[in-house]
């Protein structure tokens, strides 16, 4: 039978934890670290790239949606009656001007 945390029973604590397991549970550290410093260049690099060729970044399409949402609250608002628009304000968490 084997426990949930993959010991034998009757030993108080999983594999790792036991003398014995001595470097083997770091020794991949060093790879690790070395594939997520180059997956995160390459994510650099295909985000450059794709700038460079005009496409647009993440910020420019937050600003384009910020700015349409902007336009939309104004029409809504317009249509509104005083007492909505000040719901809606508390709601948004902006204070009725």
């Amino acid at each position: 039978m084997v426990t949930k945390h993959g010991g034998r029973p009757g030993l108080a604590s999983p594999p790792h934890r036991r003398s014995g397991a001595g470097n083997r549970s770091h020794a991949g550290g060093e790879a690790v670290r070395e594939a997520r410093a180059g997956i995160a260049d390459a994510e650099k690099a295909a985000y450059d790239e794709a700038v460079a060729t005009g496409a647009r970044t993440v910020e420019e399409i937050a600003a384009e949606g910020a700015v349409a949402l902007t336009a939309l609250r104004q029409r809504v608002e317009a249509r509104l009656p005083d007492a909505i628009r000040a719901v809606v304000d508390m709601v948004v968490g902006e204070h009725p001007s």
